[in-house]
């Protein structure tokens, strides 16, 4: 039977939340605890993909900010590796310049996440980074000497980052089973959980779009932007992911100024 339903909400940088709420259960008295299904491996490799790609995202949103860059890699074919092995030696001897050049330009704190894909149309390996901004362009093109690089800022909107994230994860190539690397010291979201706030015709109402209010009077100041709900046929239960965001008031005011919308008494 659902008795209520548990909230595990994932608190990153730029005022957004990444929650997650799912049914939890209590037999009857007389009742057995029924057996776990077995998940197929194709379904259990997909789901293990799904929560790869999310908790990633989570720390790429807990750790950049705007003054970050996004910094892509190619070769020319004068340096071009012979196998993906060789690419990701070289970004490994390329990061341990970057962290010398990091400590001489004063970062104090060098984060990184970087794969590797191969072209489209040519199949020539690349490499995409996210990463630490402060470290001059000229320096990081110097200290690749591989090929070109390009470098673009940031920019936030909001769901963070996430949708740079999932395109470079899109299709990564590896030599191990780690699709993508990153520094350890990437930051982590803050993890709160709770119980008991959700209740099975709220949830309800939640997964068919029919009520958010039941969601954001439970975090004020968040609004719905995105929506993922699941019902499980089996035990009638719904599993849900939504991504909470709050507008910074001031930036929300410059819009407003903007769209000319103070003229209106809006």
């Amino acid at each position: 039977m659902i008795r209520k339903y548990r909230e595990v909400a994932y608190y990153q940088r730029n005022n957004l939340i990444d929650l997650l709420f799912y049914p939890e259960y209590s037999l009857p008295k007389t009742g057995k605890r029924r057996k776990k299904s077995k998940a197929t491996s194709e379904g259990q490799a997909k789901l293990n993909k799904k929560n790869s790609d999310s908790k990633l995202i989570r720390e790429v949103n807990s750790t950049f900010t705007s003054k970050d860059i996004r910094l892509d890699l190619t070769y020319d074919n004068e340096h071009l590796p012979a196998s993906v092995e060789e690419a990701e030696k070289e970004m490994k001897k390329y990061i341990r310049r970057l962290k010398t050049a990091a400590k001489n330009c004063g970062i104090k704190k060098f984060q990184y996440v970087w794969v590797t894909e191969n072209g489209s149309g040519n199949g020539r390996l690349h490499h995409h980074m996210i990463l630490t901004g402060g470290i001059p362009l000229d320096v990081l093109a110097e200290k690749w000497g591989k090929g070109y690089t390009t470098v673009k800022p940031l920019q936030f909107n909001e769901t963070g980052i996430e949708a740079l994230v999932r395109y470079m994860l899109k299709n990564p190539v590896s030599s191990g089973k780690v699709k993508y690397h990153s520094s350890r010291n990437l930051n982590q979201p803050v993890k709160r959980t709770r119980s008991g706030r959700i209740s099975h015709l709220k949830a309800e109402r939640i997964a068919s779009f029919t009520d958010f209010s039941v969601i954001e009077k439970l975090y004020p100041g968040y609004r719905i932007v995105e929506l993922s709900p699941f019902y499980n046929d089996v035990n009638g239960g719904y599993y849900c992911e939504v991504k909470l965001f709050k507008e910074n008031r001031k930036k929300a005011n410059e819009k407003k100024q903007r769209a000319g919308l103070y003229n209106l008494g809006v």
